[in-house]
C-alpha cells in the first residue's frame, strides 16, 4: 500500500511538473469576485476616470492601471508614456487628484551606447559598441578569444575576464545560447553589448552565482579567432 501511495504521489508530481508554464503567476490566489467588487465600490472614481486623470496629468497614453488600498483608502497606480518619458501616476480614489513621478530610463551597465538596438527572433538584443573589421566566426564550432564583463540588470557585476586580465577561449557551441548567437555575429576587433534573456542564458533555475530567470548584460570584445 505504501509503495502504491508513493508511486501515485510520484506520478502526480510528474504531471504537475510537466504542466508548468513559464511566466505564469503561481504565487497569488485570485481575489474573490465579491471582495474585488467591494474594493471597487470603496473608490469614488472609476478606473476609466483614474486613467483619464493620469493621462491628462502626464500628457501621454496609459499602458496599465491597478487599484490598490492603503490604510483602507483606495488609490490607482497608472503607468503613462509620453514625450519620450515614462511616468508613474498616483491617482487618489476619493478626490481623483493625480500625482506624477517620472521613472528614469533604464541605464545599461558598462560602456555607454548610442543608436538602435537589434532584437533577433530568439529574443537576444545587441548593439555594437565598436564594429569589428576582422574575421567573423565561421560557425558554432569556431573557437574564439574574448574579453568580457557581465552584469545583472540592477548593475551588479558578476564576472569579468577584463579584471582578471585573462581572456576567455571557447568554442561558440560550448557557452550559453545568447553568446553563441551574439558573439557568432561579431568580427574580430569589435565590441558588442548583449542583453540576454534568461531563456538564452541560465534558464528557469539559474546556476551558482546566477539567480533563476536572470536577464544578463555583457560587454564582449572579440579579440581573435583561435586556429
Amino acid at each position: 500500500m505504501m509503495i502504491r501511495t508513493a508511486l501515485l504521489a510520484s506520478l502526480t508530481l510528474g504531471a504537475a511538473t510537466a504542466a508548468f508554464v513559464p511566466d505564469k503567476d503561481y504565487t497569488n490566489i485570485p481575489p474573490a469576485p465579491e471582495a474585488m467588487q467591494a474594493q471597487l465600490a470603496a473608490s469614488k472614481i472609476t478606473l476609466a476616470q483614474a486613467i483619464e486623470a493620469a493621462t491628462k496629468s502626464a500628457g501621454g497614453q496609459a499602458s496599465s492601471a491597478q487599484l490598490r488600498f492603503e490604510g483602507g483608502k483606495a488609490a490607482f497606480d497608472v503607468m503613462v508614456y509620453g514625450g519620450g518619458k515614462a511616468w508613474h501616476v498616483d491617482v487618489d480614489g476619493q478626490s481623483g487628484e493625480a500625482t506624477k513621478t517620472e521613472i528614469p530610463a533604464f541605464k545599461y551597465p558598462g560602456d555607454p551606447v548610442q543608436g538602435t538596438w537589434t532584437e533577433t527572433p530568439s529574443g537576444l538584443r545587441y548593439i555594437d559598441i565598436r564594429p569589428g573589421t576582422g574575421e567573423k566566426p565561421a560557425g558554432p564550432t569556431t573557437k574564439v578569444k574574448v574579453h568580457y564583463t557581465g552584469w545583472f540588470i540592477d548593475g551588479k557585476q558578476f564576472d569579468s575576464s577584463v579584471e582578471r586580465n585573462q581572456p576567455a577561449v571557447f568554442a561558440l557551441n560550448q557557452v550559453i545560447a545568447g553568446w553563441t548567437e551574439g558573439v557568432g555575429g561579431m568580427q574580430v576587433g569589435g565590441k558588442r553589448k548583449l542583453a540576454i534573456p534568461f531563456k538564452l542564458a541560465y534558464g528557469e533555475n539559474g546556476r551558482a552565482g546566477i539567480p533563476p530567470r536572470a536577464t544578463l548584460i555583457f560587454d564582449v570584445e572579440l579579440l581573435d579567432i583561435v586556429k
